[in-house]
């Protein structure tokens, strides 16, 4: 997950996802953290989805 450059994540009810959601996010990204946007919404696509993660990264030369 070191290639990630930008994050937006989609949270349905952000107040009672957030909390779960941080130590997941701690676990999988590193140092240098890429730009994150948390942000909440009323419904995504599917009505059973909680959370929509769009992501970015970025494949350095000889990966």
């Amino acid at each position: 997950m070191a290639d990630l450059v930008e994050v937006v994540s989609y949270h349905v009810n952000l107040k009672d996802t957030v909390d779960e959601f941080l130590p997941v996010k701690a676990r999988y990204t590193e140092r240098p953290f890429p730009a994150w946007s948390i942000i909440g919404v009323e419904s995504l696509a599917l009505p059973q989805l909680k959370i929509e993660i769009r992501s970015v990264a970025v494949f350095p030369e000889g990966k």
